[in-house]
């Protein structure tokens, strides 16, 4: 049995602002109130939820405990009073809803997955009416399997290849189903129903080879649209007993798509600077990839490879007039190049180097028409709040500096480098990891316990001086030897609050920078920072005075108000109203 917590408190202590320019600075004092304005108007919330399971079958119970908590020190939020959370199948049909009242940010609840539910791919959303006011991907969303113990006596693997086939991709699915003890079920009648985006495309009968291989093919004509698709099989297994498996398709073809991203933005002639890549196949996965470098005369510059989830980085120093190609060999033996993004002819590159325990390093780079000694300023905030602020003279090539790590809470750290006129010119994600700060200790009054037994636990939270800890846990306990799970797919508090809930666009396996920090987990953390975006605001919305209208005030309580009206359209007066939940 292995016990797994998820815990809150503390998290995140709140540093003291540190300021170096002129008091007389206009465009910069309006900047900050521009940022403090929004911070205050428009604070943001997150929600996380610990589930008790990563996967789930029918007639299960999904618990789970909700965290709300304010982004800007990631405390529990007193803001709303109400949490929403829904579970959503494969056709983003809302199956399950609750509406949960919060206190102090917390809150518990369940989903009873009943009978009639079809096992298949679902998520589960939680937001609050406030954070509606943000866009939906701002919301709590996290996929989990539901699957159906009567289908789980058949196990299936299945391998895709794809080819060219007229105008679509021809599709070559090979099917294997073996008993629960691996052995293959040969010789046995398959029916099966293909579905893409919801559109049956082909159906088909087959029988199961000597090693329980069904070979099934299909063309899609539309391969580049695919948003999701299943393989529905029944397999016989007897006279009297057939099971159904599905099978999910997540592409139609190998195409992978490789995309560049310079340094804090832009690649600048003479400018030495790293350049993140991310090798992404038609599944949204990443693939793993080799490389190299050529310039516009053929001359191989630098070789490559990628490291974890198909993103890897390599440096160039930009030439004047010079195209650079990058050469991308994949794991198929098959072969493609890609243009790098266009070399800009004067500009700024903001560098960080991340690796020291103690301090961020920093470089900013300037073109020679840049350094005529006018001032830059350079900005580091932490969830909106401005933590770090210096102006200095750009009167050279380049400029280093070291900043202490201490200044920074644990989580991403925005480094933004503004022109002499305060126009943002770079900028540069990084994350800022600090040592655990909180010791846990669980003990049990004894290591053998009878079946069904009641178990004691006594857990223990203390700082790193010894001292006691008060926070909020949640814990759940399983058997992994009947439900194995694998730390880097899992969403923790820490991979959740810390990290996706900031980046635009999807991040895979979120929790593997966590679960085992080592230099290498660092180094690849610090390539993910390079290639995702920030997508709390905008620099040019804030610095307009551009705000979006508030549409949703937070809730305080569960208040339904409503009018009656007759056919007329006339009120009603006196009318009795009766509510069911």
């Amino acid at each position: 049995m292995k016990a797994r917590h998820s815990l809150l408190f503390p998290l995140l202590a709140l540093l003291l602002m540190v300021f170096s320019f002129n008091s007389d600075d206009e465009p910069l004092k309006k900047l900050l109130t521009q940022l403090d304005k929004f911070r205050t108007s428009y604070p943001q919330e997150k929600v996380h939820l610990h589930l008790d399971k990563p996967y789930y079958a029918i007639g299960d119970n999904i618990w789970f405990k909700a965290y709300v908590v304010n982004s800007e020190q990631h405390q529990l939020s007193n803001l709303s009073k109400i949490l929403y959370v829904e579970l959503i199948n494969e056709k983003d049909s809302v199956k399950q809803s609750l509406a949960l009242p919060l206190e102090m940010g917390l809150a518990w609840g369940d989903f009873t997955l009943a009978d009639t539910l079809r096992e298949g791919n679902y998520r589960i959303r939680a937001y609050t009416t406030w954070m509606r006011n943000f866009g939906e991907e701002y919301f709590f969303d996290r996929n989990i399997s539901i699957g159906n113990s009567i289908t789980n006596q058949v196990i299936t693997d299945v391998k895709y290849k794809f080819s060219p086939e007229g105008n679509g991709q021809k599709v070559q699915a090979d099917i294997r189903y073996t008993d629960l003890e691996g052995k293959p079920l040969a010789n046995k009648e398959v029916n099966y129903n293909i579905q893409l985006d919801f559109r049956n495309i082909a159906k088909g009968k087959g029988t199961t080879n000597d090693k329980g291989i069904l070979q099934v093919t299909f063309i899609n004509n539309q391969p580049f649209i695919l948003k999701s698709g299943k393989i529905f099989t029944s397999i016989k297994l007897d006279n009297t007993k057939v099971v159904s498996k599905t099978i999910p398709v997540k592409a139609t073809s190998n195409d992978v798509d490789v995309q560049f991203f310079p340094e804090s933005g832009d690649l600048v002639q003479g400018i030495r600077s790293k350049v993140a890549f991310k090798a992404l196949g038609a599944d949204g996965l990443g693939v793993k990839v080799t490389g190299f470098l050529t310039d516009s005369k053929n001359n191989k510059l630098v070789d490559f490879q990628s490291e974890h989830a198909g993103m890897g980085y390599f440096a160039l120093m930009p030439e004047a007039g010079e195209k650079y190609t990058a050469h991308i060999r994949f794991e198929d033996g098959s072969e493609k190049t890609y243009d790098l993004p266009r070399t800009l002819l004067q500009g700024y590159v903001l560098s960080a180097s991340n690796l020291d325990p103690n301090d961020l390093l920093i470089r900013i780079a300037a073109s020679p028409a840049l350094t005529a000694g006018k001032e830059v300023t350079l900005m580091a905030q932490s969830n909106g709040v401005v933590k770090y602020i210096s102006k200095v003279k750009m009167d050279m090539p380049s400029l280093n500096a070291k900043i202490p790590k201490n200044r920074f809470p644990t989580g991403i750290l925005q480094l933004t480098l503004f022109s002499p006129d305060e126009e943002p010119v770079a900028e540069r994600l990084v994350f800022i990891q600090h040592p655990d700060s909180l010791s846990l200790n669980m003990n049990s009054e004894k290591t053998d316990f009878r079946k069904r037994e009641k178990v004691k636990l006594s857990l223990n939270a203390k700082d790193l001086t010894g001292k006691p800890e008060v926070g909020s846990f949640s814990l759940s306990v399983i058997d992994e030897s009947k439900v194995p799970f694998n730390e880097a797919d899992e969403t923790t508090i820490f991979s959740n609050l810390l990290l996706t809930s900031d980046l635009q666009g999807f991040i895979e396996q979120p929790n593997y920078y966590f679960s085992n920090i080592n230099e290498n987990t660092i180094r690849q953390l610090d390539i993910l920072m390079l290639s995702q975006g920030w997508r709390r605001f905008t620099w040019k919305n804030i610095m307009a005075g551009s705000f979006h209208p508030l549409l949703f005030p937070p809730e305080n309580n569960m208040h339904i108000s409503g009018r009656v009206l007759a056919n007329n359209g006339k009120p009603v007066v006196g009318g009795k109203v009766t509510l069911f939940s």
